[in-house]
């Protein structure tokens, strides 16, 4: 697969997921016939919503870095993918039914919706995209390299330049 391809398929994985994730930590992650309030994910698993934006800001230092500092991020990435697994399984795992009367005494059946379901599949798209970054992000193109600093060459011109300005000569002729 080609860097530019295999760069976009990255970053891609890493983005789907966060976002699946964030709009799983919005929604209902318990039912006991009807939703059960409060019982979203992000007063679930607050980790999972927290480690969704870590894998949004890994993926902006993606593009920012290159080389072994890219992989860096990526490792960081497969940690953030991880953790937003378990803190997804973890989130719905950890029901306190004996603290909660409304659910210990509801005589319904209740337990997890999808949602926590859809938040791991978003934690391991960005395992997986992170995973890719470790892999394969040292072929993959960096930023542009219109902002980087001048090079010597580039200075040595506008001090040749100065110099002329220095001996009264006017350069623009």
């Amino acid at each position: 697969m080609a860097p530019r391809r295999e760069l976009l398929v990255g970053i891609g994985l890493v983005l789907v997921g966060s976002a699946l994730a964030l709009l799983a930590s919005t929604q209902v992650w318990l039912s006991a016939g009807v939703p059960v309030q409060g019982a979203t994910g992000r007063t679930m698993s607050s980790g999972a919503f927290a480690l969704a934006l870590v894998g949004l800001a890994g993926l902006v230092a993606v593009f920012a870095t290159r080389g072994v500092a890219r992989r860096v991020v990526g490792v960081l990435v497969v940690l953030a993918g991880a953790g937003l697994v378990w803190m997804s399984v973890w989130g719905w795992g950890w029901v306190a039914v004996d603290t909660d009367p409304g659910i210990a005494a509801d005589p319904q059946p209740w337990g997890p919706t999808a949602w926590p379901w859809v938040s791991v599949a978003g934690g391991v798209l960005v395992l997986l995209g992170g995973l890719l970054t470790v892999l394969r992000g040292g072929r993959w193109p960096g930023m542009s390299s219109r902002y980087d600093r001048p090079s010597s060459q580039t200075r040595s011109g506008e001090d040749d330049t100065w110099r002329a300005l220095d001996r009264g000569e006017d350069p623009t002729v």
